[in-house]
């Protein structure tokens, strides 16, 4: 069992806070995304600072963030505008070799399974169950990587290796 923590997340200029529940391989992004939900507004508009006006960055997971447990967060209006860019993911076969290609930050995991190697929809139709590893989160089963997409897993830009 995943353990769950709170980061309590104020808003910069209104009497608003908030307490959000998070699991330690929850992206920063989701977290901002969770939050300014929450207001009913823009995420695009917003980022999350911490201690020191320090900003989160958005690609971490909170495991690898630095934050400690109970962490105070503060939305505070965007300095730079946030752009995302075509992502070049390398894909770690079980037979070791090794698969590169060049992808957006909305397709989904199972999109780049299919594209860099086919034959796992084979596979996958004899009951064989496809798993996807990336900074120690596990995605299996079709459906699974069906459902999330490169910047679920916060990656909107540069490279990346998948297992």
């Amino acid at each position: 069992m995943v353990p769950v923590s709170t980061c309590p997340i104020f808003s910069t200029g209104s009497n608003h806070s908030a307490q959000l529940s998070s699991t330690k391989h929850l992206v920063s992004l989701a977290v901002l995304v969770k939050a300014y939900l929450h207001y009913k507004g823009d995420f695009n508009n917003i980022e999350i600072t911490r201690h020191h006006r320090e900003v989160l960055d958005t690609t971490t997971t909170l495991q690898f963030s630095g934050l400690p447990n109970n962490a105070l967060l503060e939305m505070v209006p965007i300095r730079r505008v946030r752009v995302e860019s075509s992502v070049t993911l390398g894909l770690q076969l079980e037979s070791g070799n090794r698969l590169t290609g060049t992808f957006l930050p909305s397709d989904t995991l199972w999109t780049v399974v299919m594209k860099l190697c086919p034959e796992e929809e084979d596979k996958s139709a004899k009951g064989d169950n496809p798993v996807v590893i990336y900074m120690r989160q596990e995605i299996s089963g079709v459906e699974g990587l069906k459902g999330v997409t490169l910047r679920h897993l916060g990656l909107t830009g540069g490279r990346a290796m998948l297992r």
